[in-house]
């Protein structure tokens, strides 16, 4: 899915929960967002390769890429995109541990108001 408008901020959101995908897309479009969206961390990878976002919006717990090695390769690529990482379980010291000199703006824990995932990432570009 994808809304595209030059002036507005461009966002990447990866999960694998389609029902997710959709409900951001939707909404972030609606707040006149630039939209790439994808069940796929394959696509999203690729996406990440390919294009530079304002923001991405990444799943933790996905498979076979999850939102860490997004993240991991979106820092490669991009150290001014600013990162969300969703998930219903982030309290880990794993996480945390293999999140380890990559920097990411903001956790957001599982289930979420769409309009307090808004709220924060006004909060990261402001």
């Amino acid at each position: 899915m994808r809304v595209f408008d030059s002036r507005k901020s461009k966002v990447l959101v990866v999960d694998d929960e389609e029902l997710i995908v959709l409900a951001l897309c939707r909404y972030l479009t609606s707040k006149n967002y630039d939209v790439v969206a994808t069940t796929s961390p394959e696509k999203g990878l690729s996406f990440i390769r390919r294009e530079k976002f304002d923001i991405a919006v990444l799943d933790i717990c996905m498979k076979p890429i999850d939102g860490i090695e997004l993240v991991k390769e979106l820092r490669k690529h991009d150290a001014s995109c600013k990162i969300m990482l969703i998930s219903a379980t982030i309290t880990g010291d794993d996480i945390k541990k293999r999140l380890e000199g990559f920097k990411v703006d903001q956790f957001i824990e599982k289930p979420f108001e769409l309009c307090y995932i808004h709220e924060k990432m006004l909060e990261m570009t402001t």
